[in-house]
């Protein structure tokens, strides 16, 4: 059982059985062994066999020991049941406790392996955070507080008890912790004020009193503010301080923490034209401080960074971290991409847009119930693109690599101005064959137009090995004439076959139709397998028989590793697809 303040672990008496039970330092700790104790019991409680409580004499007395380096002092609460609470539990706890009790000439034995972890706290950025000490500080007692990784850390604040001293060390740790650090010399606590996410990490707190050394352990976490956007058109970004009219505010954007907005003397300013002008007439900036992005696209998703310099010399940081959703679809190149609104049918949109690339290229809108599409950029789009007047759902017929990258969408309805990113993925077409086989290599055409003009050509070096001109056929070689007398090309259809195929037939084979209908690019991945080869480690990696120490069948399984051959190509983007990413 669990309860807010307090753990509970417990079990039925049996002969040696183990628990096991995780806790977090400052829990209260309860092993209960859930078992009638006999009156003329003897009840043993020992950690890693030391003894640390116990019940003994016809008196039942209960007594309570400090257990090795007076880890347990002042911790221990043992009751008439047997079960033993251990207050304020630590990290130094971690370990086997075993519960003896002897009755008449057996002894029974109960163990529970307790794992104490050490407190996690988390706070966001910008906020204070108090570490609590589990211990009650006395009098004269001397503080350490410590910073850094587990086998490296290094003191931040110290307090003497005796002369009544505290000392924070603002110089240390590159003085990240320059004016923010407050010690409680009654209580012991550490509170760090305006964190940043520098200030993440573990601290140790040390105590050296008069009945020796004890340690806690706290791990923080300072989070930045996130702000996940799924078809918002802009984001408010809010300091969450009163803003005074002499200070200074800084917006940066980046790894390289561009100035894109401040306030100087009262005074808004903005600063839009970066190098490529993403922010160019969408940054607003009011007196309070607060920044707000209109019209927000997946180029605006990043580190945003708030810095508030006062008279005072008192410097406040905040920093947010803007996510956008971005919607992927993967297709096999010739195949259909449908992209969705997800516009709710109870909001009537006035005008819907959708654009493509970097460039943002308007290819189909919606205006006032007129459906109209565009051939977009070196007329990739035309007689591909489908409408849905109803819905505001775009189909890409018959996907080529030019139609791989960002397609953005805009609604404006009303209940407002929505935004979309989509990122579009075009695969190539795997054709698997065995060694020996022919490979068959579709152009998707019943027939060639008048004119029209065939290429086909290999590996990374795009060498051709295979085209059809003015009605004539001319096959090539190839590199290392690997494809002499193996090609065969359909004059009606472009279809290329690769008699007798083997493994150096194996890669990317491009196609290029041309016509006066425009361009098709296609590409094909060729996976040549052994199939002898495949079998035989099909065979060697099933069960075999064989033998056991009496001379029994019995099975056993054997692995076997079959390397790749070249060419083993799995789900191979285009060149055009991944760098639109």
């Amino acid at each position: 059982m669990f309860t807010e303040n307090s753990i509970i672990i417990s079990s039925f008496l049996c002969f040696c059985v183990l628990l096991s039970g995780r806790v977090t330092e400052g829990d209260d700790v309860t092993l209960n062994p859930e078992t009638e104790i006999q009156r003329g019991d003897k009840i043993q409680w020992l950690f890693e066999d030391t003894l640390i409580a116990e019940i003994r004499g016809e008196n039942r007395e209960m007594k309570t020991h400090d257990g090795p380096d007076e880890r347990f002092r002042d911790r221990l609460e043992l009751n008439e049941t047997g079960s033993l609470t251990i207050k304020n539990i630590l990290t130094e706890h971690t370990g086997l406790y075993t519960l003896k009790i002897t009755r008449g000439r057996k002894t029974l034995k109960n163990k529970f392996m307790v794992s104490v972890e050490e407190m996690k706290i988390a706070v966001m950025e910008g906020k204070s955070v108090t570490l609590k000490p589990a211990y009650e500080i006395k009098t004269d007692d001397r503080i350490y507080w410590l910073f850094g990784d587990k086998d490296q850390k290094t003191g931040i604040a110290e307090f003497n008890g005796k002369t009544g001293d505290i000392i924070p060390y603002d110089y240390v740790a590159g003085g990240i912790f320059r004016d923010r650090l407050e010690l409680d010399e009654m209580t012991g606590s550490l509170t760090i004020k305006n964190t940043r996410t520098e200030h993440s990490g573990h601290y140790k707190l040390q105590i050296i009193s008069s009945s020796g050394l004890s340690e806690q352990t706290f791990i923080v976490t300072v989070k930045v503010e996130e702000k996940f956007l799924e078809g918002e058109d802009s984001v408010t970004l809010k300091p969450d301080t009163e803003i005074q009219r002499d200070d200074q505010i800084l917006w940066m954007f980046g790894d390289q923490d561009k100035l894109i907005a401040q306030i100087r003397g009262g005074t808004p300013e903005i600063y839009d034209d970066d190098v490529n002008e993403r922010f160019r007439g969408r940054l607003k900036l009011d007196e309070t401080g607060s920044l707000t992005i209109t019209e927000i696209e997946a180029e605006h998703t990043g580190l945003y960074k708030l810095q508030i310099s006062s008279s005072r010399g008192e410097t406040l940081y905040k920093r947010f971290m803007v996510l956008i959703k971005l919607r992927y679809d993967t297709v096999t190149v010739g195949e259909s991409v449908r992209l969705y609104t997800e516009h709710p049918k109870n909001q009537t949109f006035k005008e819907i847009q959708w654009l493509f690339g970097d460039e943002k290229s308007l290819i189909a809108e919606i205006k006032g119930g007129t459906v109209v599409t565009h051939d977009g950029p070196d007329e990739r789009f035309r007689d591909r693109l489908e409408l849905d007047v109803k819905t505001g759902n775009l189909t890409i017929k018959n996907s080529t690599y030019e139609h791989a990258g960002h397609y953005k969408l805009k609604i404006s309805s009303s209940e407002g101005n929505t935004n979309r990113t989509y990122i579009v993925i075009v695969r190539a077409r795997n054709v698997t064959v065995n060694l020996g086989e022919s490979v068959h290599l579709n152009t998707g055409l019943n027939k060639i137009q008048r004119g029209g003009e065939i290429e086909w050509m290999f590996g990374d070096k795009d060498s051709l090995i295979a085209e059809i001109k003015g009605g004539t056929v001319v096959t090539h070689d190839g590199p290392d004439e690997r494809f002499r007398d193996r090609l065969k090309l359909d004059v009606k259809t472009g279809d290329l076959i690769i008699k007798n195929s083997s493994d150096e037939h194996a890669g990317r084979y491009k196609l290029k139709i041309s016509s006066s209908k425009g361009k098709i690019n296609k590409t094909f991945i060729v996976i040549v397998r052994d199939a002898l080869a495949t079998n035989e480690a099909r065979e060697k990696s099933s069960m075999k028989e064989n033998t056991d120490s009496r001379g029994n069948r019995v099975n056993e399984s054997a692995t076997v590793e079959i390397p790749l051959l070249d060419g083993d190509y799995v789900n191979v983007v285009n060149e055009e697809g991944t760098s639109s990413l």
